[in-house]
C-alpha cells in the first residue's frame, strides 16, 4: 500500500500575519452573534478539552449517583480537514452572513491552490487540490468549525443525546433508567449516529473505523 501524505502548505509569515487579521473579524461575528454552537470546544477562546471532560466526567458521576447507565460512543472523522468540500463550505459561510469583500478573500484563498511532491531530487507536476483546508493555514481551524457547526444542531434535535466536538473528535452520549436501557439506549443512539451518517454523506465527510 502507498503511503498517504499530507500535504502541508508552508505560507510566507506576511501570508500568516494577514490570515490573522482576517479570520479575527468572522470569528468576532460568529461568537457574538452565537453562530458556534456551544458544545464545540476546539480552537475557540476560553474553551479548551478540560471543559468537555469535566463535563462528561459530571454526567459519568451523576448516572453512577443515580443508578441510571450512561452509555457514550467516541467518533473520529476521517482526515476531515482533507475532505472538506469548499462550495459547500463557501454556501454555508454566505448563509451565516459572511458576504462582500470577506466572503471573496476566503473563497480566493482556499481555491485554485496547487501542489508538488519532491521525492529525493525529483518533482512531481503540479496538481490543483480540489477539497480540503490546506494543513497548516491559520484559518482551517475556525473555518471547520463553520462547516461541521450545523452536525451539532441535528443531533441536538434528538432528545436525550448530548453531543461534545472537539474540532472534529466527537462524542455522543445518553442515560438510561435501568429497566429497559438497553432498549432506550439503542433507540438514542441509532438515532445520532444515522444523523451522523446524512450528515457525512452531505458534506463528503468519512467516519474513520
Amino acid at each position: 500500500m502507498l503511503p498517504n501524505y499530507r500535504p502541508i502548505s508552508l505560507t510566507s509569515i506576511a501570508g500568516k500575519a494577514m490570515e490573522k487579521i482576517v479570520v479575527r473579524r468572522p470569528n468576532y461575528y460568529l461568537e457574538t452573534n452565537g453562530f458556534i454552537a456551544k458544545e464545540q470546544a476546539g480552537f475557540r477562546s476560553s474553551r479548551s478539552t478540560n471543559q468537555h471532560v469535566a463535563l462528561l466526567s459530571q454526567c459519568v458521576k451523576d448516572s453512577l449517583d443515580n443508578n441510571h447507565v450512561l452509555t457514550a460512543v467516541f467518533i473520529d472523522l476521517k482526515s476531515a480537514y482533507d475532505n472538506v468540500w469548499r462550495e459547500y463550505l463557501l454556501l454555508k459561510l454566505s448563509k451565516l452572513g459572511i458576504r462582500a469583500n470577506l466572503f471573496n478573500w476566503i473563497k480566493g484563498f482556499l481555491c485554485q491552490r496547487s501542489f508538488r511532491v519532491r521525492y529525493g531530487s525529483s518533482l512531481s507536476k503540479s496538481k490543483i487540490l480540489k477539497t480540503g483546508h490546506p494543513q497548516g493555514a491559520v484559518s482551517s481551524c475556525s473555518l471547520f468549525n463553520i462547516y461541521i457547526n450545523d452536525l451539532i444542531t441535528k443531533i441536538k434535535e434528538i432528545i436525550g443525546v448530548k453531543c461534545l466536538l472537539y474540532a472534529d473528535d466527537l462524542v455522543f452520549c445518553t442515560v438510561s433508567k435501568k429497566v429497559n436501557a438497553v432498549k432506550s439506549i439503542e433507540t438514542k443512539l441509532s438515532a445520532a449516529l444515522n444523523a451522523l451518517g446524512v450528515w457525512c454523506d452531505t458534506n463528503n465527510i468519512e467516519v474513520n473505523e
